[in-house]
């Protein structure tokens, strides 16, 4: 009778601790995946309860004259380059819509260029933007488009910002 009793307490202690929350890790952002030809297709990333965009990409082309950034997509002018290093914000005209646009068969992302030094989200060390436009339009924000493709740029994971952001390390601001 005895080792009976102890089973059935054992037994409501285990169905206890399984009913009890435990911590859990932290979810990690996902960030958009390069296609074989390495484009990327959509700033679109779905999320535990709704669609949300990629918001932060860092340009990866280590061309010294810089990652052009063009008006369009089917326009050559590109008033702008970015160095190697410089953090793009996506530009979205609606929630709905997505940062990267098809033309031609090709994606570009529209972003925004705040200023000569990316505005707010500039990394702790300065970064060198090619900018062409008369010194009277420099300090107005620019819309245009990079080729969205994983050889000019990358998605940040901004989990990986937001936990070095947690422990003190501050590189930029990140939006909460």
């Amino acid at each position: 009778m005895k080792v009976q009793r102890c089973t059935s307490f054992s037994a409501s202690l285990l169905v206890i601790a399984a009913l009890m929350p435990w911590p859990t890790a932290a979810q990690i952002a996902n960030t958009p995946r390069p296609d074989a030809s390495g484009d990327f297709v959509s700033s679109h990333l779905q999320g535990t309860r709704q669609k949300y965009h990629q918001l932060l990409w860092l340009v990866i082309a280590n061309d010294p004259d810089g990652l052009n950034c063009r008006l369009a997509a089917d326009n050559e002018d590109a008033p702008v380059s970015l160095a190697y290093g410089t953090i793009l914000e996506s530009f979205v005209t609606n929630p709905a819509g997505d940062a990267i646009v098809i033309h031609s068969g090709k994606p570009w992302l529209n972003t925004t260029v705040k200023d000569s030094h990316m505005g707010r989200r500039q990394m702790a060390s300065p970064i060198t933007v090619h900018d062409r436009r008369p010194p009277s339009q420099r300090s107005k924000p620019l819309t245009c488009v990079v080729r969205a493709n994983a050889a000019f740029i990358a998605p940040i994971n901004m989990s990986s910002f937001r936990e070095q952001q947690e422990r003190g390390n501050s590189f930029i601001a990140v939006p909460r």
